[in-house]
C-alpha cells in the first residue's frame, strides 16, 4: 500500500513540474505540499494501529501469578479429581475409637468351716488379769490338768502340729513385733491394664463397615499385700517351729469391742507344713496373748475356730461366760 502511494506521487510530482510553467496559479491545483499533506493522513491510520499493538499491554490472567512470574496458563494443570478425593479422605480419616473393659479378678472359692456353739467349751480365769475365752475341742485337752500350776494361762494341744495356748501378762514386748509386722504391710499395686489394636467386623445387617479401635483391658481385683519379715524372738514361740514366714498381718475388734491386732506365719512343725496364728489384746495394763497351731492342710477349718476364739475375748471381772 505504502509504494503504491509512492509512485502515485512521483508520477503527480513530474506531471505538476511539467505543467508549472504553464500555469502556475490555476485554480485547484494539486501542489506538492498537498500530496505530502495526503500521504501523511493516508499514512496515519496504519502508524496509530501499529503504535496502539505496540503500547497495548498484554493481557494477563489473575490466576497465572504466582510469586511475581507470570506462568503460561497452558502449563497450569488442575490436579486428577482421583488424587484430590484421596488427600480429602486421608484428611479426614478419624482416630481408632477407643474402647474400655473391666475384668473382675475373683479368688478362687474355697469352702471356709462354719463354726457352731458346741464346737467351744468356755473357760473363765479370776485370778489376776480376769478373762473368759472359748476355746475349740479340735485343738485338746487341758495339757495343765494335773500339774501343780496356777494363774491366767490355758494350754491345749493334740500334737505337734495341734495346739493352742492363751496368757495374761501384765508388761511384755509383744506389742513391738506386732507393731513392725503392721509397719512393713504393703498394699501390692493391681494389675497392669492390656492394650490390643484390633480390627472389629463389618455387620452387614447393621450396615457398619469394618472398624479399628482401641482396646483397653482393666483388671479390678481383691486388694494384696506383702509383709516384711518381723524378728520373733521376743515372742518366745516353741523351738519346733521352723522357717517361720510372716504371710498376713492386720487389726480386728473384739466381741466385747476391745482393739486387737494378729499376725499369721507359714512354719514347719515335726516336719509338717503348718501355720501359726498370733493375737494380741492390750486392756488395762495388761497384754492376752493367744497361740494357735495347725496344719496348714486344715486352714480352712482351723482359721475360723482360731478366729472365734480370738474374738470372744472378755476381759474384766464379769463375763458372758460365768453361766457356762
Amino acid at each position: 500500500m505504502k509504494k503504491t502511494i509512492g509512485i502515485l506521487t512521483a508520477c503527480l510530482l513530474l506531471a505538476g513540474g511539467v505543467q508549472a510553467a504553464e500555469v502556475q496559479h490555476a485554480p485547484n491545483a494539486i501542489t506538492s505540499d498537498m500530496l505530502a499533506e495526503v500521504n501523511a493522513q493516508l499514512n496515519a491510520p496504519e502508524a496509530k494501529e501499529s503504535s496502539k499493538a505496540a503500547k497495548k499491554p498484554p493481557v494477563i490472567d489473575k490466576t497465572q501469578l504466582q510469586d511475581g512470574n507470570v506462568k503460561n496458563a497452558q502449563n497450569v494443570k488442575s490436579a486428577p479429581e482421583g488424587e484430590v478425593k484421596e488427600k480429602t479422605a486421608q484428611q479426614v480419616k478419624k482416630e481408632p475409637r477407643v474402647v474400655r473393659k473391666t475384668v473382675k479378678i475373683t479368688p478362687p472359692q474355697e469352702k471356709w468351716y462354719l463354726t457352731k456353739p458346741t464346737d467351744f467349751t468356755y473357760y473363765v480365769n479370776k485370778e489376776g488379769a480376769a478373762y473368759s475365752l472359748a476355746i475349740p475341742y479340735a485343738f485338746g485337752s487341758d495339757l495343765l490338768a494335773g500339774l501343780p500350776v496356777s494363774g491366767p494361762m490355758i494350754a491345749r494341744g493334740v500334737s505337734d502340729t495341734v495346739a493352742m495356748s492363751f496368757n495374761a501378762a501384765a508388761a511384755g514386748d509383744a506389742p513391738q513385733v506386732f507393731k513392725a509386722a503392721l509397719a512393713g504391710k504393703t498394699l501390692l499395686p493391681p494389675p497392669a491394664p492390656v492394650t490390643k489394636h484390633i480390627t472389629l467386623p463389618s455387620d452387614k445387617a447393621k450396615g457398619t463397615p469394618a472398624e479399628e479401635v482401641i482396646e483397653i483391658t482393666e483388671f479390678e481385683a481383691p486388694p494384696q499385700y506383702s509383709y516384711q519379715q518381723v524378728d520373733v524372738t521376743p515372742l518366745g514361740l516353741p523351738e519346733q517351729l521352723k522357717n517361720l514366714t510372716l504371710v498376713e498381718a492386720g487389726e480386728y475388734k473384739t466381741f466385747q469391742g476391745l482393739n486387737s491386732q494378729y499376725m499369721q506365719f507359714k512354719c514347719t512343725s515335726g516336719g509338717v507344713p503348718c501355720m501359726v496364728r498370733l493375737t494380741l489384746t492390750q486392756h488395762s495394763g495388761y497384754q492376752y496373748t493367744g497361740f494357735y497351731l495347725f496344719p496348714e492342710a486344715q486352714r480352712l477349718t482351723f482359721i475360723p475356730l482360731a478366729n472365734y476364739s480370738a474374738r470372744s475375748l472378755q476381759c474384766g471381772s464379769r463375763s458372758v461366760f460365768d453361766r457356762f
